[in-house]
């Protein structure tokens, strides 16, 4: 049985804690979660000031859900949606989704070559084939 999403923070073995969307799986032999977008979350102070740091868990993987067992997990709470922690994670998330900045533009020296309509007609030009479509010849 999946319950519904919600937002929790985890502290691991490993001594990380995450925030993310939670869905948990208690259908199988061992109950897992199943995290979206998880964020690691630190802590640096400066001063008499605190301020907490959100960071990708997996910075490789971008966008994916990932498993996670039980016995991996040493605590965790579920988080209420005004939670400004799930305000944070929501912003960054929606702030990482949404950007531009770390994307490449392809150019034809990376391989970029057009899209495919474009392609498609310049190949029925250099094969001399007719555009395709629906024939009724039989």
């Amino acid at each position: 049985m999946k319950q519904e999403d919600s937002h929790f923070v985890f502290k691991l073995v490993s001594g990380e804690e995450v925030i993310a969307l939670t869905t948990m799986d208690d259908s199988g032999i061992e109950p897992c979660f199943y995290l979206a977008d998880p964020l690691k979350v630190e802590l640096s102070h400066k001063g008499n000031h605190t301020m907490v740091r959100l960071l990708p868990w997996i910075t490789v993987a971008e966008g994916e859900i990932h498993k996670i067992g039980f016995d991996k997990i040493i605590t965790m709470s579920e988080l209420e949606p005004d939670h400004e922690m799930v305000q944070a994670y929501e912003h960054y998330n929606y702030n990482r989704k949404s950007s531009n900045a770390n994307r490449v533009k392809l150019s034809p020296k990376m391989g970029y070559m057009g899209n495919i309509e474009e392609v498609k007609i310049s190949l029925e030009k250099i094969f001399h084939l007719e555009p395709t479509g629906i024939s009724t010849t039989v």
